[in-house]
């Protein structure tokens, strides 16, 4: 049986904002970190949308940025409050079906 990490509405946002007082970047790395330390045998982290709060470059980019030493395979879904023009402006290599969808 493999190992899978889930990670669900993590929300990011500019650097900078909050959401009801909180980074939710700085919430995420926490949690990646235990997932790396605690269970690097997983097979992949899947993270399901809301990736971004608002959905813009900026927030992509930052969790881009996030992900770059990761060293467990990332599938990332899109939510509400995503967008895939933004979303593949920054993860370019992301799987796409031939309508489009990430």
């Amino acid at each position: 049986m493999q190992k899978i990490v889930v990670f669900t509405d993590i929300h990011f946002v500019p650097e900078g904002e909050t959401i009801i007082g909180l980074d939710p970047a700085a919430r995420f790395a926490q949690g990646l970190a235990h997932a790396q330390k605690h269970h690097p045998d997983a097979a992949r982290i899947v993270i399901t949308g809301d990736l971004t709060h608002h959905g813009t470059d900026p927030e992509y980019r930052r969790l881009q940025a996030a992900l770059a030493d990761v060293q467990i395979p990332v599938s990332l879904m899109l939510g509400n409050h995503d967008r895939r023009g933004p979303f593949r402006s920054v993860f370019t290599d992301a799987p796409q079906t031939p309508e489009g969808f990430v």
